[in-house]
């Protein structure tokens, strides 16, 4: 029987088992609430970086499907009627239509207007139109401006938008893309 109960670790009924004390309780009680603020402030700070990353993964994903609708309107059209930096509206002989893209720096939101309005960026704080003829500066990669709907041959985007997550703001970077007028 002896042997038995020093198997399992029992004890004897003759010796006293000895208690904590309350300073062992209060550093017990002292680390594991260090190790459980620890976990609380690597779980909030995992959360805002997931949804942070979430966001960017959202906010370019919209950003390159307006940018290829763009590039899609823009390399079918046939002229420009009209621009400045913050409209541009196209001609489409192939499907008779005209094709307006307004950007509203109010309501922080660029607008395609094909027959039917369709929104393609929101909170965008900042969006440009820049307007160039086919014919490269010397040693540069640049292209003179256009001076009139005759020699724009070339139209360049550009934009920022932006989110909040979790009280944060979530900047993207700049979209640009000079896109070239094939028909024109």
């Amino acid at each position: 029987m002896r042997f038995f109960s020093v198997k399992l670790g029992l004890r004897s009924p003759g010796k006293l088992s000895r208690a904590s004390t309350l300073i062992e309780l209060m550093v017990g009680l002292g680390i594991g609430s260090v190790i459980l603020a620890g976990l609380a402030s690597l779980s909030s700070y995992s959360a805002r970086t997931f949804a942070a990353l979430a966001n960017y993964a959202d906010l370019d994903q919209n950003s390159q499907s307006a940018l290829d609708r763009i590039t899609k309107e823009i390399r079918q059209a046939d002229g420009v009627l009209s621009y400045n930096t913050n409209q541009i509206i196209l001609t489409n002989k192939l499907y008779s239509r005209r094709v307006s893209f307004t950007y509203n720096p109010v309501a922080q939101t660029l607008v395609a207007t094909n027959g039917t309005v369709e929104t393609y960026l929101t909170k965008c704080e900042n969006f440009s139109f820049g307007f160039f003829t086919d014919v490269t500066v010397t040693n540069t990669f640049d292209q003179y401006p256009a001076t009139g709907t005759n020699d724009l041959k070339m139209i360049q985007v550009s934009w920022r938008c932006f989110r909040t997550v979790i009280g944060q703001r979530n900047t993207e970077s700049i979209q640009s893309a000079k896109i070239m007028i094939r028909k024109q």
